[in-house]
């Protein structure tokens, strides 16, 4: 039965007014601004991400990392950022990597490469390749190795990389004492290891009872951190050097104590312990494979509390180390080390270099670093904290995106308009 033409005017008014609200709906909607979705990107899509945020101008922008951006990507988020843009994310800082690396006191251009990730597997490599085949499973990582250029330590949740570290020139090293065999072979060793010596050695004359000074070729009456890295001394005779090597110490040089130079009251004060009761080496030891209980000794007893352990020989001390002011000081409790080159098995020659090399690394003054390169990202998610702030423990969630409910309403008012504009055509009004 038809509608009264009352009634029926009545509905096209009401299906006019519900289209007009609607079309109000969507004129609103279409003018509020557009929330940008919520953008899932990890260290491969983020580029692309990023250039889409910015052709389209969003009103927010909101990232779920699963890895730390490289440097460029940090740049371009902050870039957006600062355009106006609000930015917000989440990532986590488990699993980032955070490295550093460190010329060593040592010949050879040699560096400590010391990094770290937490719950994450960590790999380092140079520009060659891997420094080595192993992969650890967090934690700190500490490998000394010369490096081919720049450095890396890679995870699953970022790369963190080190320029090639350029290192000023390894300064020389300075072996005091009196003219003997220890004498000789202590900068023969440290020589044949690759450090640059200089030797300062008194000569006793036992007919006219005077010592005279014999130097090395270069070997400077001053001590100071602008030639020498470290000094080494081997007894009583430094006696007289006492004034300048407490100097050498305050610019920050290195000292090695030999166990005859702890007699001096001025090396005692600054010595990592006291010299405990002398021992006798055992018969035929320098031919073993622990050669050190071949040489007489004299372990080291009641150390510093801020002394650190280099070397034991079973539960004795035999070399410690500690800081005097900005200067390093080690001290030994074996004597008569060329024993053990002289007397020694196969390789002796090559293990006392060695050993001496490494006293010597412990106390000296490491070479001054170069000027940084651009390309450190030593520690990627410091840098993106620095870069735009820290992370949300969970982002919001963003309403779905407009298309679609406004195609709906676009619909809807189609529909009503239809429906009111049949109506009055049935009733013969045009």
């Amino acid at each position: 039965m038809p509608l009264p033409t009352e009634s029926r005017i009545r509905l096209e008014w009401g299906l006019r007014a519900a289209a007009l609200g609607l079309l109000g709906v969507l004129a609103w909607r279409l003018d509020a601004p557009v929330v940008a979705p919520v953008l899932e990107a990890g260290a491969r899509s983020l580029p692309s991400a990023l250039a889409a945020a910015t052709r389209t101008e969003p009103a927010a922008l909101q990232l779920q990392l699963d890895s730390i951006p490289d440097a460029a990507d940090r740049e371009w988020i902050r870039a957006l950022q600062r355009a106006g843009t609000p930015v917000r994310y989440s990532a986590q800082a488990n699993g980032a990597p955070v490295m550093s690396v460190e010329p060593l006191a040592r010949p050879g251009g040699e560096v400590r490469v010391t990094a770290f990730a937490a719950g994450a597997t960590l790999s380092l490599s140079d520009d060659v390749g891997p420094l080595d085949d192993s992969v650890s499973s967090g934690g700190v990582r500490t490998l000394d190795a010369a490096l081919s250029g720049g450095s890396q330590a890679a995870t699953p949740r970022g790369v963190a990389k080190v320029a090639e570290v350029i290192a000023s020139q390894q300064k020389a090293v300075l072996v005091l004492g009196r003219a003997g065999w220890d004498g000789k072979f202590v900068a023969l060793a440290l020589q044949e290891a690759g450090w640059h010596v200089e030797s300062e050695l008194r000569v006793n004359s036992a007919t006219a009872g005077t010592a005279a000074t014999v130097r090395s070729p270069g070997a400077q009456t001053r001590i100071d951190t602008a030639r020498y890295a470290a000094v080494v001394l081997l007894d009583e005779t430094t006696a007289a050097r006492a004034a300048s090597i407490q100097a050498f110490l305050a610019q920050g040089g290195g000292v090695v104590i030999a166990p005859d130079a702890l007699s001096l009251a001025s090396m005692a004060r600054i010595a990592p312990a006291a010299a405990g009761a002398a021992q006798t080496g055992a018969l035929g030891g320098v031919q073993s494979s622990s050669p050190l209980r071949g040489l007489d000794r004299q372990p080291l007893v009641s150390l510093r509390r801020d002394a650190v352990v280099l070397q034991r020989l079973g539960a004795e001390v035999i070399a410690a180390a500690r800081r005097e002011g900005v200067g390093r000081v080690v001290q030994l409790g074996v004597r008569d080390t060329w024993r053990w080159r002289m007397e020694g098995a196969d390789g002796a020659l090559e293990a006392h270099a060695a050993w001496w090399s490494q006293m010597v690394g412990a106390a000296a003054m490491p070479p001054a670093i170069g000027p940084a390169l651009p390309a450190d990202d030593p520690a990627p998610y410091s840098a993106l904290v620095e870069a735009i702030g820290a992370p949300m423990t969970s982002l919001p969630s963003l309403p779905a995106a407009p298309t679609s409910r406004n195609l709906i309403l676009l619909v809807a008012i189609c529909g009503l308009l239809l429906v009111e504009v049949a109506s009055r055509r049935l009733r013969g009004v045009s």
